[in-house]
């Protein structure tokens, strides 16, 4: 998959989603990605289908990597309708 574009990255970046930690949270994450698809398709990050409903026109995936003891990686997709025409 190639690197996302510039337009990409601040469309990601009005999305995210806002991750709140405890005080005592053991561990935050130690790497964040994210995938920009434009066509239904396998994920980039996951063993599995992101599908388009009518309508939606992308898909913001993010990925966040944990890397302490608990390795584990958490995936949210953001999907984007198309606009209307009035």
């Amino acid at each position: 998959m190639p690197s996302p574009s510039t337009a990409d990255i601040e469309l990601a970046r009005r999305l995210a989603p806002v991750i709140r930690f405890g005080d005592n949270e053991p561990f935050l994450p130690s790497r964040v990605g994210i995938s920009v698809l434009t066509a239904p398709g396998r994920s980039p990050s996951a063993t599995l289908d992101i599908t388009f409903e009518p309508g939606v026109a992308k898909v913001v995936e993010y990925a966040i990597w944990w890397d302490w003891d608990i390795q584990h990686l958490y995936e949210l997709e953001a999907y984007l309708a198309q606009a209307r025409r009035q």
